[in-house]
């Protein structure tokens, strides 16, 4: 039997978008949010479920803990808190409320997942900076993410610009296409080609031009199986 092992390789570049306003951050207009809903801190904390303590809230709002390295978990209870749906949430700390979609009835039988970038948040982190969402079946079982793909090293079956969904689990086989943490890499998204007798992780690319990874097993941890890939459509621009 294979060891519950994770794998993964760090090809995706990620866009950075510098905040040039220190007004202007996510965490700030979370903290416009609550005070809006005329909200202290310890009420905020309270009405999260314990998801959330008042510590943390603050610091966030204040930048100290940085909008990547918020846990999903934390963005669910301030939504709890506000009383505003997650996406809601998400798209007002973003500063993006045309980009994501509400739930609403037409939408029976869907649900929204958050969509990361590949910015290395560290060990036991979902990933990096929320950057959207996606709609999957409800009825898929698992807890679910998406990433979103910037790199070419899983061409041509995985296109720069995918969203790919992920669900989440801390093992892996060979065969399977992975997203995973290394510190030597980051995040990363590729194939769990094999296993070697003395416990090292060969993970490969699609794209040729890129070469295998050795990496011990421990080393490597999982964050998740790809599940679906959605490539960008791109459309062909008509000739003159």
């Amino acid at each position: 039997m294979l060891p519950n092992v994770g794998y993964l390789i760090a090809s995706c570049r990620t866009t950075v978008v510098n905040v040039i306003d220190d007004s202007d951050h996510p965490g700030a207009r979370l903290k416009q949010l609550r005070v809006a809903r005329g909200l202290g801190l310890r009420e905020a904390a309270r009405l999260s479920e314990n998801a959330v303590t008042h510590t943390q809230i603050s610091n966030i709002e204040a930048g100290i803990t940085p909008w990547a390295g918020v846990k999903l978990g934390t963005l669910e209870g301030l939504a709890r808190a506000y009383g505003i749906p997650f996406t809601r949430l998400v798209e007002l700390a973003n500063g993006r409320t045309s980009e994501v979609r509400e739930l609403q009835e037409a939408h029976s039988g869907k649900k929204l997942i958050p969509i990361y970038n590949m910015v290395s948040a560290g060990e036991g982190a979902d990933g990096g900076e929320i950057v959207g969402t996606m709609e999957i079946d409800a009825t898929r079982s698992g807890k679910r993410v998406g990433y979103l793909i910037e790199g070419d090293s899983m061409m041509p079956e995985i296109k720069p610009g995918a969203r790919i969904e992920v669900v989440l689990q801390d093992h892996a086989q060979p065969g399977e296409t992975i997203v995973a943490y290394t510190a030597e890499h980051g995040m990363v998204c590729k194939l769990l080609h094999s296993i070697t007798a003395d416990g090292h992780c060969i993970l490969t690319s699609h794209n040729a031009v890129y070469p295998p990874l050795f990496i011990h097993c421990d080393e490597i941890h999982i964050k998740g199986i790809v599940k679906e890939v959605r490539n960008p459509v791109v459309v062909a621009t008509p000739k003159n």
